[in-house]
């Protein structure tokens, strides 16, 4: 009994009442150099053995009386140095939630650095959802039957670089 009740412990089903139900994520990337097809595998991966997420076919599941807009990652790869290629890419990525824009970064990633550009890029998409669950008040998963609400990311303020020139 008492390894009944530890493995019930260790279950995601007795974590505090959590939803277990994953978030789907669309992932598509056009990364046709050597790094940007790695980095490609390494996202799809992270996203296969995550608690929190799962591989789905499309950004927007379902028929129009249930919907279930999931979240998207929508990369695009460039071999900055074409005379020596296989040394690094040039990462430009966009996370939407269905079709809705949500936030887009860019990253410079060497051949060294594929796992830690993956990560960086999951770790933007959790960013992402916690904003999106605490402006709908929602988990994701339960978001059928209703368009998205009007998205209003949150204020972000930038600092000018102090060694930049200023012209």
């Amino acid at each position: 009994m008492k390894a009944l009740a530890f493995l019930l412990f260790l279950s995601p089903i007795g974590s505090l009442g959590q939803s277990t139900q994953k978030i789907g994520v669309k992932f598509s990337c056009t990364c046709n150099d050597t790094v940007g097809a790695r980095y490609a595998t390494a996202v799809r991966d992270l996203i296969a053995v995550s608690p929190r997420y799962k591989l789905v076919g499309d950004f927007v599941e379902g028929s129009k009386s249930a919907r279930v807009f999931n979240m998207g990652i929508r990369v695009v790869s460039l071999d900055p140095q074409g005379g020596s290629p296989g040394n690094g890419t040039a990462l430009a990525t966009v996370i939407t939630w269905g079709y809705l824009y949500a936030t887009n970064t860019l990253q410079i990633c060497t051949s060294e650095a594929v796992q830690t550009c993956a990560a960086n890029t999951i770790a933007t998409l959790d960013s992402e959802v916690a904003i999106i669950q605490e402006s709908t008040s929602e988990n994701l998963n339960t978001k059928k039957n209703a368009s998205p609400p009007a998205y209003i990311p949150p204020e972000r303020t930038y600092e000018p670089n102090p060694s930049a020139k200023q012209p």
